[in-house]
């Protein structure tokens, strides 16, 4: 061999917090063993160590490391045997493996006779070696890290990658200083990470309005004969996910089981799919935050005041108008979406509900994703409901955070704004009444402004649960500048509640021109019949 010994990671996607071990554990009481499956990263092979590992297990067994990245908890494991293939293999032992993934197929699977948590200092004993070269496509990939001790669970965490192969620590050998995060060149967690994300078949898979709903009566994937969404995605092999982008109503009451069925379905997408969490991106729908519970007595005056002015009957006092101004969402009404949010980010969101992420596609071409909230007004079910606000404070700090103020477009780059509102009208016609949902975003030209100026190519929003699409142009220091909004339609509402089918999108961002290939699901499948939308 040469390394010592591995260190494994993994996080509990699929399961509960804990649960991941737990099943493992379980299956060792009851059969003796347990087989792992090694979920490999884009930019990682199948080494020729697990070859020299897979002798030396012929003779001995050897004590490797999992290391729980989203605990940060440190377990030492005994290993039996290891099986591989280049490719991809088939769980050895099905009995053996816990059910959501024992039918899966893996590059190495590995058996465990134990597995006991120790403590997070164990593994200061040992530094990453640097004789393994073969284990990543470019060789040089972490290399910064090679020959120098394991300083923390920190500096294990913040590394993209699935396996470490390890040595002893000498002190007269190996370096022992901590190399920051902020030059280790990995992903931190953060609501605008500053690393960008790789996307190897530089596509993105695009939802809106999938309205996970406690009740089951909201949601078309919970009816009876219906698949999961889940199932549907993961069972099309020819649909390769590498990233993930809601724009908004995940959920149907924003309560805390619905974040957690959006949970459950995202996780189940990267455990399958392989999709690297940090590679979704979501902003918040109308449905994603609570309407208040009461209305005010004297906002219910102030509401009467307004109706008998209507009427020609009553003048408005300047208090009143006051208190009929639309507020800031209450912080009790944005609780559950807050809870979702630092559950699948890792970090708290900030006071806006914005996101960014960045893409890089086949190496080559940057696309960024900025995710604005189109919901800071409090809704109420009787007096306002569905209107959508932005505001220009989160304008200004997005802009910061994407690192687009002041800085120009790259060559050959793509800018893209996903928020939940519509900023056109998309319905044909709709009925006026008293206290109707409105589709209407206060803000329309302040955003429209903001992304002229920024460079933006492209808008995408949901919320109407139908299909959109306009290219709208405008003249800006003697140029003409142009910018396409597209509106998707509901991916997981009920019939009652759709315009045509429940449908997906896939954004190609390989060519020149940005293509987004539309899919509909009918009947527990993907239809093959695929609508094209080239943007020039």
């Amino acid at each position: 061999m040469n390394c010592t010994t591995l260190i494994l990671r993994f996080r509990d996607l699929v399961t509960p917090t804990g649960e991941t071990i737990n099943r493992h554990e379980e299956i060792i009481k009851s059969h003796g063993s347990v087989w792992w499956g090694w979920w490999a990263k884009p930019d990682e092979r199948v080494s020729s160590e697990f070859l020299q590992i897979q002798e030396q297990l012929a003779s001995n067994q050897l004590g490797v490391y999992l290391f729980d990245s989203g605990q940060a908890k440190l377990y030492k494991a005994l290993l039996n045997n290891v099986q591989l293939h280049p490719s991809s293999l088939a769980c050895p032992d099905k009995e053996r493996s816990p059910a959501y993934y024992a039918t899966q197929r893996y590059n190495v699977w590995f058996e465990f006779a134990s597995i006991e948590e120790v403590n997070e200092s164990e593994i200061n004993k040992y530094a990453y070696s640097g004789r393994i070269k073969d284990f990543f496509k470019d060789p040089q990939l972490f290399s910064i890290f090679d020959n120098k001790q394991i300083s923390s669970s920190r500096e294990l965490r913040y590394q993209d990658r699935t396996i470490w192969f390890v040595d002893d620590y000498d002190p007269s050998l190996h370096q022992s200083h901590e190399i920051l995060l902020s030059n280790a060149n990995v992903s931190v967690p953060g609501v605008f990470p500053k690393r960008s994300v790789e996307l190897s078949n530089g596509k993105v898979i695009w939802m809106s309005d999938i309205h996970f709903d406690e009740d089951r009566n909201k949601h078309q994937f919970d009816q009876a004969n219906q698949l999961k969404l889940s199932k549907i995605l993961i069972t099309k092999k020819e649909l390769e996910i590498d990233g993930m982008i809601v724009s908004g109503d995940l959920t149907w009451k924003a309560t805390a089981e619905e974040f957690d069925l959006t949970s459950e379905f995202f996780k189940a997408i990267c455990s399958v799919k392989r999709v690297n969490i940090d590679a979704i991106g979501f902003c918040p729908g109308n449905h994603d935050v609570s309407f208040s519970e009461h209305l005010p007595e004297n906002v219910k005056v102030a509401l009467e005041d307004y109706h008998e002015a209507q009427m020609g009957k009553k003048e408005i006092s300047k208090i009143n108008w006051e208190l009929l101004a639309a507020r800031d969402v209450a912080p009790e009404c944005k609780k559950n979406y807050k809870d979702f949010f630092k559950s699948i980010v890792g970090t708290e969101p900030n006071e806006f509900l914005s996101m960014g992420k960045r893409f890089v596609i086949r190496n080559q071409k940057i696309v960024d994703f900025c995710f604005l909230n189109s919901n800071h007004l409090q809704q109420h079910k009787v007096a306002f409901q569905g209107q959508g606000f932005v505001g220009i404070e989160q304008l200004t700090d997005a802009a910061i955070e994407m690192q687009w103020e002041g800085n120009e477009k790259i060559s050959g780059g793509i800018r893209v704004v996903v928020l939940h509102h519509n900023l056109y009208p998309v319905n044909y016609s709709s009925e006026a009444y008293v206290s109707a949902p409105a589709s209407l975003v206060y803000d329309t030209q302040a955003i429209l402004q903001w992304c002229f100026k920024h460079g933006v190519d492209l808008i995408l929003h949901g919320h109407t649960h139908e299909r959109y699409t306009t290219k709208i142009s405008r003249k800006i220091s003697g140029s003409t500048k142009k910018l396409w909004i597209v509106g998707l339609g509901s991916s997981g509402v009920i019939e009652s509640h759709l315009v045509g089918s429940n449908e997906f999108a896939e954004l190609d961002f390989n060519n020149e021109l940005i293509r987004i290939n539309f899919y509909n699901i009918i009947k527990n499948e993907i239809d093959s019949n695929i609508e094209t939308l080239d943007l020039d």
